[in-house]
């Protein structure tokens, strides 16, 4: 009995110890759903107006060179190096179910550099579903 209430409460408690994220690539205008994440992310690059979303099923404190989850911001401008080139990004990260909303660059920097919802905003999650679609907003 101890078995069955041990595995009746994993079979209850493991959806929400998962996240759906959205995902996009840099150079394809098309936006996925992911499923089974541990956190989501967006990344906003400023000279090539460019975004790419995703989430990663390792937890936020396994990836702390990364983000620093005290600081309580969402997202940050960080200097990159690829290829011996320097670059910014704006590295931006959530919990939550579909929080990696697919702003094209010019909202994100409309919205003052986060993807955190307005007050009494609602960005249609629950009215979303879950197959791809194209053409960001």
């Amino acid at each position: 009995m101890l078995v069955f209430k041990l595995l009746l409460t994993i079979f209850i408690a493991s959806p929400t110890l998962s996240l759906t994220c959205y995902k996009k690539d840099r150079y394809i205008e098309m936006v996925d759903v992911i499923h089974h994440q541990k956190f989501c992310w967006s990344f906003y690059v400023p000279e090539e107006r460019t975004v790419t979303l995703g989430g990663h099923h390792y937890p936020p404190n396994a990836t702390a060179k990364v983000w620093d989850t005290a600081k309580g911001n969402d997202c940050r401008l960080e200097k990159m190096v690829s290829f011996e080139e320097e670059y910014n990004m704006y590295v931006c990260l959530c919990l939550t179910d579909r929080c990696n909303w697919p702003f094209s660059y010019k909202e994100f920097a409309s919205r003052n550099f986060t993807i955190k919802a307005k007050v009494d905003e609602k960005l249609f999650d629950s009215l979303m579903p879950s197959f791809s679609f194209t053409k960001m907003v």
